[in-house]
């Protein structure tokens, strides 16, 4: 009976342990990221790991699983099991924007970005644009990014390198309308409160 109990105290010490760690990586996140996962196994590793490695401290990876029917699930589980600062979450299929939008509203930090599950971002990325954020007050930064096709890595059109000629810090859009070319989602990070105040869900 003393083992039984023994066994259970440390079981119930363990699982408050990963409670009272998950509350504190919630409570003083700095960024969030949203990852939609949708059938994506062959690629869902690397992008978490990209994600592990990144400079970026205090950041809290949200996976919104969007009806997965392959391994994805059990991989972003396995994550969110093994890493505080790794969330899980599972829907119904909305598709990319519902699953956006679901993981953004579980958003806890001051910053929030969104990445596809088959990207991979360089460790400096995150850290960067959140010290350009800070230092200039800018609601949101928009980086330059690079495409891997069979294995390779290749320049973003030409319009993308045209808008990303030079760096422009604290600018705004009406003073830079080219970035208005980059419209994908996956290379921006928000002011959280900007992202909701403005209802740009």
């Amino acid at each position: 009976m003393a083992s039984s109990v023994r066994t259970v105290a440390r079981s119930g010490w363990r699982i408050a342990q990963r409670v009272v760690s998950k509350f504190r990586v919630r409570r003083s996140v700095v960024l969030s990221v949203v990852v939609p996962v949708y059938n994506v196994e062959d690629y869902l590793s690397a992008t978490l790991d990209s994600l592990l490695a990144q400079e970026q401290e205090s950041i809290e990876i949200i996976l919104v699983d969007d009806g997965s029917t392959d391994g994805s699930s059990r991989i972003a589980r396995a994550y969110a099991k093994k890493h505080a600062h790794v969330r899980y979450f599972r829907q119904s299929n909305t598709g990319l924007s519902g699953a956006r939008n679901a993981g953004a509203r579980r958003a806890n930090g001051e910053f929030l970005a969104f990445l596809d599950s088959d990207d991979l971002v360089y460790p400096h990325t995150y850290s960067l644009m959140v010290a350009t954020l800070r230092s200039t007050g800018s609601d949101f930064a928009v980086a330059n990014y690079d495409r891997y096709e069979n294995g390779r890595n290749v320049r973003a059109g030409r319009w993308i390198a045209e808008a990303h000629r030079s760096r422009v810090l604290g600018g705004d859009l009406p003073g830079n309308p080219d970035i208005m070319v980059s419209q994908v989602a996956w290379n921006k990070v928000y002011r959280r409160e900007f992202w909701e105040n403005t209802g740009l869900e």
